[in-house]
């Protein structure tokens, strides 16, 4: 059995901080960590975005993995690219779990797998974000996000600021990224489990509050679309809402803390989530 502890929007950042303007004034803050006590011993952790801002999401991946002496799968979510250039930063990400020698993976379209005895387990990791299609007006959808979302105020692309347009456009990469690897574990290794973990939501279903006009910035509608490929799990964050969903032949499941701030009460009960493989 692979025991596998993920969390996701951890928000670190935001810790014991009044509002947004804080972060971007980069007024300093207490880091009140999730405590993890009690918690089963985890043979994998999985960090699913949004943990902490830039580097600091590496760092604190890190910690884990020194904690639990266990490696940790770490995607990058929204939130971490606030304040920085995407792919620069990207870059510094990947030298940063480099240097953990194999305790941090950061996964940015890619594989990782985990073995455990006899036991194995594909990790297929991307941030993933969205094609903005959930209510069927992509063109609508992406200027609404375009002005309400904060990523296309807050991160830079080259010169500029990030565009919807840009961040569907690495959607269309991670899907097909996704077709390819499944494709070929489904023909080469089919017993073993394959797991999915993004940043972005699977589905409309799982948006909880984030559903609406602004809810294509959150999640596209892929379960059909890759239920052939017959994955055990989908890992996401993102929309602050909790669940373990079975759909499509497969788990579909998110453990985020969310905002001090404005969700008090789950930040300070908040338990990770745990699956048993």
């Amino acid at each position: 059995m692979i025991r596998v502890l993920y969390m996701s929007d951890l928000h670190l950042e935001m810790e014991h901080r009044r509002h947004l303007l804080d972060v971007m004034l980069r007024r300093p803050a207490l880091q009140a960590r999730p405590a993890l006590k009690d918690v089963p011993a985890p043979d994998l952790i999985v960090l699913a975005g949004d943990i902490h801002n830039g580097l600091l999401s590496v760092a604190y991946a890190d910690s884990l993995a020194k904690r639990f002496e266990v490696p940790v799968v770490l995607v990058a979510g929204n939130h971490e690219y606030y304040f920085h250039n995407l792919e620069p930063l990207g870059a510094q990400m990947a030298k940063a779990a480099a240097a953990t020698q194999g305790r941090v993976r950061l996964l940015d379209n890619a594989l990782f797998t985990f073995e455990k005895q006899d036991q194995r387990l594909h990790v297929l990791g991307s941030t993933l974000w969205t094609d903005f299609n959930l209510n069927h007006d992509p063109a609508l959808s992406s200027a609404h996000a375009g002005e309400r979302m904060n990523d296309y105020r807050l991160i830079n692309a080259g010169s500029k600021r990030l565009r919807p347009k840009q961040t569907m456009e690495l959607h269309f990469a991670a899907r097909a990224w996704l077709h390819t690897q499944l494709a070929r574990l489904q023909k080469d290794d089919p017993q073993t489990v394959r797991m999915i973990v993004t940043h972005h939501a699977p589905g409309a279903a799982f948006l909880g509050r984030r559903g609406g006009a602004i809810g294509p910035a959150y999640g596209s509608d892929l379960l059909a679309e890759f239920a052939p490929y017959s994955p055990g799990f989908w890992v996401h964050g993102h929309t602050h809402h909790r669940h373990e969903t079975f759909s499509h032949g497969f788990w579909v499941v998110s453990a985020p803390r969310g905002y001090a701030k404005e969700e008090p009460e789950a930040v300070a009960s908040y338990e990770p989530g745990i699956l048993e493989i």
